[in-house]
């Protein structure tokens, strides 16, 4: 049996900053704030089962059966791994900013995929900021079929199934994506 001591904190009162610091954290056990965000627009706004994403659609998807929506939050400057998306993808930059770097299919080889039964098969072996041309001699090709895109607030970017990118979030960045089949 758990001791008293290390039992889940559970309240329905939110706490001011004041009570938080000075009686839950010190205590270092884990708490819940009943009904603590009621407030956040996000409750209505994302409520799937009340058509609540459905705003989240940009117009031209309306036709399409999504696979799955992504959330994507960063409060620092962050970086994908070099890797392919196994469904078509519209990434949209809600704040902040992405740097996007992209290689069509037909690249794939000067990425050296990882293998195909492995965790990570739709991932580059290739550490684009770290490019050792001895171990991976194919990648000085890797320019020539480069492209780049910088992604502001409110823009979106389809990448086909199939494309190796990279991503470099900035500070503070909020992004949703889109996944759905290819034909």
């Amino acid at each position: 049996m758990v001791e008293e001591s290390l039992r889940i904190i559970k309240t329905g009162a939110i706490p001011s900053a004041e009570e938080f610091t000075s009686q839950i954290e010190p205590k270092n056990v884990p708490a819940v704030f009943r009904g603590c965000v009621n407030d956040w627009k996000a409750l209505s706004k994302w409520n799937p089962s009340t058509g609540g994403l459905d705003y989240l659609e940009p117009l031209f998807l309306e036709t399409k059966t999504l696979a799955s929506i992504n959330l994507w939050m960063n409060s620092a400057q962050a970086r994908s791994s070099t890797h392919y998306d196994p469904h078509h993808n519209l990434l949209c930059v809600v704040s902040g900013s992405k740097q996007v770097d992209l290689w069509p299919p037909s690249s794939s080889p000067f990425l050296y995929p990882m293998h195909l039964y492995g965790e990570a098969s739709n991932h580059s072996a290739v550490p684009i900021d770290k490019l050792d041309l001895s171990v991976h001699p194919r990648a000085a090709h890797l320019k020539k079929y480069s492209q780049r895109v910088i992604l502001q607030a409110g823009d979106a970017l389809f990448i086909p199934e199939g494309w190796f990118h990279q991503v470099d979030s900035e500070n503070l960045t909020v992004a949703v994506n889109f996944w759905w089949q290819s034909e």
